[in-house]
């Protein structure tokens, strides 16, 4: 009973997704651009250290993306975010890691390329909770954004969107694989661009094969865990 109740559940979500997939309108472009030869720019990853006032950054850690950390004045650091590649939509993701020798205040200026600006409101990860930045802490002059932060020597977290890394689904969807590895498998559908592997969920009983396959998307943001789960994929990609 519960086998069927769980392909019952598959069913009425493959039905959604397909549905939603027909009633989406193909998107035109004025000057269309191939950037499948465009070189991705890499961030180097690094803890950023202001000495003389005592404030640092990083983003070694996984979903971050900070590509600069300078001192503008003794209260105020400079933020740059880049884009891997361009042209890219106008929607800056950013994610560091910021603290502090000794408890102070600081001013956080967001800073983009030519023709991007600042689209999302800061989330903030502190003792493992995130929080939406208050907004009296967030001041606007033309398109500059600026935040203020209270630092200590415990490093706290500024992203785009509550982190939802690799590391998080993966532990996600091998919690939901628990006593139920008679009908699941975790196989490969193949590897990015950077070589990293792509799962999918074999979904079958006995030697059914005409399972279900869930494709596992790994968004950057939280509570945005999806399976995309299709019938009849092509089988032999799948290892």
């Amino acid at each position: 009973m519960k086998y069927s109740n769980y392909f019952y559940y598959l069913l009425v979500l493959n039905f959604l997704v397909f549905f939603g997939c027909k009633t989406v309108r193909p998107v035109s472009y004025e000057t269309p651009v191939d950037t499948s030869t465009k070189r991705i720019k890499i961030q180097e990853k690094k803890t950023y250290n202001i000495q003389e006032i005592g404030v640092y950054a990083s983003n070694e850690f996984d979903a971050a993306r900070l590509n600069g950390f300078e001192k503008e004045n003794d209260s105020t650091i400079i933020l740059i975010i880049n884009p891997e590649n361009t042209p890219i939509n106008n929607s800056a993701y950013y994610a560091f890691k910021t603290w502090s020798d000794s408890p102070k205040t600081v001013y956080y200026q967001f800073q983009y390329p030519k023709g991007y600006k600042h689209r999302y409101i800061p989330k903030i990860k502190i003792d493992n909770e995130w929080t939406i930045i208050d907004s009296t802490q967030i001041f606007k002059k033309d398109s500059i954004i600026t935040i203020k932060l209270q630092l200590t020597k415990t490093p706290i977290i500024v992203s785009a969107q509550e982190i939802q890394s690799s590391s998080h689904v993966k532990n996600w969807y091998s919690n939901l694989l628990k006593n139920k590895e008679g009908f699941v498998q975790i196989k490969s559908i193949g590897k990015t661009t950077l070589g990293r592997n792509i799962p999918v969920l074999d979904i079958s009983i006995g030697n059914n094969k005409q399972g279900y396959h869930c494709i596992i998307n790994a968004p950057t943001s939280a509570r945005s865990n999806r399976l995309l789960c299709i019938s009849r994929v092509f089988r032999n990609n799948i290892k």
